[in-house]
């Protein structure tokens, strides 16, 4: 028998499990207002009104957690991007703030499987993909049959490694 603390928080884990993607950036925007984290309220409300523009672009009142996983994804590549010119202007401030962006997206997505991994997966993918595909459309097989498990640019430079060997 489960003590009333114990009990409380397996239903506690239970709901979180359940809860969708969205809730869960509302719940953690909630905690950051309340504890002050400054950097994190201003990341999750940008966040927010992303995942909100692509609901009314999709003409929906929300989005599937797939979806706002897209939406994150996007997200993370315009920041990196930014990032990159960061680091050209020599702007250390602005970097370190877009790494701070970074990591808090990054509570958000699936996990990223390793380089070796996706090598290893992108040769299985090829060997069930059609011979007459181009390679630009080998790397969109790919990339569908991943589904966000992997960043876009990884995906394209290993296809296009795999196949000049």
């Amino acid at each position: 028998m489960l003590s009333l603390r114990e009990q409380a928080l397996f239903n506690s884990l239970w709901y979180i499990s359940l809860m969708k993607l969205v809730e869960k950036i509302t719940q953690d925007l909630t905690t950051a207002l309340k504890t002050g984290d400054s950097e994190k309220v201003k990341t999750l409300r940008f966040l927010i009104s992303q995942i909100k523009y692509a609901a009314l672009d999709a003409k929906k009142n929300e989005l599937t957690d797939e979806e706002t996983q897209k939406v994150i994804a996007s997200l993370v590549k315009k920041t990196k991007e930014s990032r990159e010119m960061f680091v050209q202007a020599k702007r250390d401030d602005l970097i370190k703030k877009a790494d701070d962006e970074l990591e808090i997206l990054a509570t958000y997505q699936p996990d990223q499987i390793s380089e070796k991994e996706l090598e290893e997966k992108i040769r299985q993918f090829m060997s069930e993909a059609p011979e007459e595909l181009a390679s630009g459309a080998l790397i969109g097989f790919c990339i569908k049959k991943l589904a966000g498990g992997a960043d876009s640019g990884l995906v394209a430079k290993i296809v296009n490694k795999i196949n000049q060997e």
